[in-house]
């Protein structure tokens, strides 16, 4: 299923913070956070655990106890973003956090 179609109303950081020369990075994460503390839910893109910006995102989101939803969750681990290695067909390691998960 795709996120429109569990019911939630996608929130695009793109979209809500317009492009802007004079704005930092910083500037940025404040708009995506206020806009983030309005959630019910966040979606973790493929690749998340690659973004300072998505990691931050995730640490709130968890703290919040928000929904949270992976486009691939055996792609980043859920505790520190960090690359899973998957060591058997069914099992994942997160070489960061030492975490191990199964399917």
């Amino acid at each position: 299923l795709g996120i429109t179609e569990l019911t939630y109303e996608p929130v695009n950081p793109f979209k809500i913070s317009p492009y802007h020369p004079d704005k930092t990075w910083e500037d940025y994460m404040i708009d995506d956070i206020r806009e983030l503390l309005d959630c019910t839910a966040i979606y973790m893109l493929q690749g998340w655990g690659d973004s300072q910006g998505a990691r931050i995102e995730y640490a709130i989101a968890r703290e919040l106890n928000l929904l949270t939803l992976f486009e691939d969750p055996k792609a980043n681990c859920p505790y520190c973003g960090d690359k899973m290695h998957s060591f058997q067909q069914t099992h994942y390691h997160c070489n960061e956090c030492h975490e191990n998960f199964t399917d």
